[in-house]
């Protein structure tokens, strides 16, 4: 349509692709009518202090790049924090030694995630096996299963690692701690209030949760970091 002006019809001439995807118009030739309507331009307005103050809470292009530069390095922080978080957990979890699980507890916790599961599912109107399908795609119970008792596992790998490094070192958490904890996770949870929560969480999680928190924290100021060459070019 280049060369051509608004209010304009023209045609146009073309041969659809071999492989367009329908036998009729493969490789066929064809002759298109074209109205232009409307046509838009895109302007770019200036980057400068009177654009910055009409659009942020800024007044000027240094302030404003300044507030950019202060939220992106406070992002990169929290995002290593988390990904620093994530291997030592990890690395201790990986090189402890699992001499005796809980099994009672293990099996309870299965048990009721599988009778919760359940209650979700006649509450939105779904067989078991559809319901496990649509939310966490497995595609039998029998699979769904194994899958919990395998992730129950996982988890209780970390508790008991966690557990026995709060024991070796004398860590504790205070009542104000898991107050404050919980206040946290009811927040990041989006839950509307004490009572709503509860029902989802027990008080022995919630203070487990703000003791792994501490254990890890602890972990992250007292590990050794350990980088290869491309970490330290």
């Amino acid at each position: 349509i280049i060369g051509h002006k608004v209010g304009e019809t023209f045609t146009i001439d073309v041969t659809f692709p071999e492989d367009y995807g329908k036998d009729e118009l493969n490789g066929k030739d064809a002759q298109f009518e074209i109205c232009i309507v409307s046509a838009v331009r895109k302007v770019a307005p200036e980057y400068n202090d009177a654009f910055v103050a009409s659009n942020t809470d800024c007044q000027t292009v240094e302030e404003y790049e300044a507030s950019v530069r202060a939220k992106l390095e406070e992002q990169y922080a929290e995002n290593s924090n988390s990904y620093n978080e994530s291997n030592v957990t990890t690395t201790v979890i990986e090189n402890a030694t699992i001499l005796e699980y809980p099994e009672k507890e293990m099996e309870d916790m299965l048990n009721t995630t599988m009778d919760n599961v359940k209650t979700e599912a006649e509450a939105y109107g779904y067989s078991i096996p559809d319901y496990i399908q649509a939310r966490y795609g497995v595609d039998s119970e029998e699979t769904f299963h194994e899958y919990l008792k395998e992730a129950i596992r996982d988890f209780m790998n970390e508790k008991i690692v966690i557990c026995a490094i709060a024991t070796a070192e004398n860590i504790t958490v205070t009542d104000d701690e898991i107050k404050a904890y919980k206040a946290e996770m009811m927040d990041a949870g989006g839950f509307p209030n004490e009572e709503t929560f509860d029902t989802q969480y027990t008080a022995e999680e919630v203070m487990y949760y703000t003791l792994a928190d501490k254990v890890v924290d602890f972990l992250v100021e007292n590990a050794t970091p350990v980088y290869d060459d491309a970490d330290a070019e």
